[in-house]
């Protein structure tokens, strides 16, 4: 009867799983779709190099907020999902930890941009490192939507701006042929979302703390910046460190060739991500769903396994069927976008990493819900190790469809990685 019992359970939270996954995706797709047609009016208008710059410097940004991240974006759902009463104290610790952080990175980043890029990137790169402030406040607010379980709601108001957003920006491209300025509509978008997140979780928030309880208070006080540094940089370390990776490993393909390439060729290898990214926004909505999921069940590593195997097999098969479309569709896709006609070979082969990213994102939810943050770590170093030794032997003979293969190689490495270390979990 237990087990009937248990069966029942799983087989419902499957299809609440699964719906889940599938109203995030087609959210978050919204958002992805009009960052993608700024992409495109940009490479058309200004050129491949004016991609590579603001891809380039979008990576850049990226990476600084990782880092200043601090693997809260895993901590806060992972925490609230089962003790709700933590919000407030996590928001606090989080934001002090964060902008910490980045008035020591994003000094770093631009320095190294200003010495490695041109002013065209410089100047791009300067703005995003401001855009990243806000972003750090808005990713925290979509934390706690995850860990609440509202997690659609929050997805709805990052799609509806981010298309206001990149609206503006795609005009500002269209009507005044100025790089800089669109990417400064982006970063003054981003301050103004967090007026819409803050008014959102405010009125969800008050619904479950104590009443009389501040929904958000002022963080910036010296009790409460010693006590996030004395707290929680160290516990905090290795997920950050794990994010850190995660955003290496998939922009490697990006840093390796802004260094040992040209713009034109970051250019051609981001048209090519680009279009592949319309998919691959749905190994996100996974982790974002599965990571709360796989934690509320705790040690109960039965029923963890059957969702682990159940969803895997999903997505294999799925996976399969959208790298394969990607292929054949390579030539109409980017024909019909950017115009780059060498970005077409480098889509094809890049399509094939599809099936392996989507996996790896359901691995990864599950091995982080049982605190194997080490072992992840580890494995997306390796990955990460393996694309930038590829790109640095390959390019001077292969030029850009070297990143591409290079790419595959790292995500077929890491599904392998990830699978042994769950066997031997398992085993022990």
């Amino acid at each position: 009867m237990a087990l009937f019992k248990n069966t029942t359970i799983f087989q419902n939270s499957g299809f609440k799983t699964t719906k889940s996954i599938a109203a995030l995706f087609s959210v978050d797709i919204i958002a992805l779709i009009a960052g993608i047609l700024f992409s495109i009016v940009t490479a058309r208008i200004l050129g491949e190099s004016a991609l590579g710059a603001f891809s380039f410097s979008m990576a850049v940004a990226i990476l600084t907020r990782i880092v200043a991240e601090a693997g809260y974006d895993i901590t806060i759902p992972r925490t609230i999902s089962i003790q709700p009463g933590e919000s407030i104290s996590l928001f606090i610790t989080a934001q002090v930890l964060k902008n910490s952080l980045w008035l020591v990175i994003a000094p770093v980043s631009f320095i190294i941009t200003a010495i490695t890029q041109d002013l065209q990137t410089i100047s791009c790169t300067g703005l995003m490192l401001i855009w990243v402030v806000a972003k750090l406040y808005n990713s925290t607010c979509l934390a706690l939507f995850r860990g609440i379980g509202h997690l659609l709601r929050g997805a709805k108001i990052e799609s509806c701006a981010s298309g206001i957003t990149y609206f503006f920006a795609t005009a500002a491209i269209l009507f005044f042929k100025n790089l800089s300025l669109a990417v400064a509509v982006i970063t003054l978008g981003e301050f103004l979302r967090m007026t819409w997140f803050k008014k959102a979780l405010s009125g969800i928030l008050r619904n479950i703390l104590p009443e009389n309880s501040p929904c958000f208070p002022s963080y910036f006080s010296m009790w409460n910046i010693r006590t996030a540094f004395k707290s929680n940089l160290r516990e905090q370390f290795r997920l950050g460190a794990i994010n850190i990776m995660s955003t290496a490993q998939s922009r490697m393909g990006t840093f390796m060739l802004g260094f040992v390439g040209t713009s034109a060729s970051v250019g051609e290898y981001s048209a090519a991500m680009r279009a592949l990214m319309a998919m691959r926004i749905l190994p996100g909505s996974v982790m974002n769903v599965l990571l709360p999921e796989f934690s509320r069940l705790g040690f109960k590593r039965e029923l963890s396994l059957k969702m682990l195997l159940k969803n895997c097999s999903v997505a294999a098969a799925v996976g399969i069927a959208i790298s394969f479309a990607l292929m054949l569709t390579a030539p109409w896709l980017i024909k019909w976008t950017f115009g780059f006609e060498n970005a077409v070979i480098i889509l094809q082969i890049l399509a094939w990493t599809f099936v392996f990213v989507l996996n790896n994102h359901i691995f990864e939810a599950y091995l982080l819900s049982i605190r194997c943050e080490r072992q992840v770590g580890l494995a997306l170093l390796a990955s990460t190790l393996l694309i930038a030794a590829g790109i640095a032997l390959c390019f001077p003979q292969y030029r850009t469809v070297s990143a591409a293969w290079a790419t595959l190689g790292g995500e077929i490495l890491l599904s392998v990685y990830y699978l042994v270390i769950i066997l031997l979990k398992r085993k022990n």
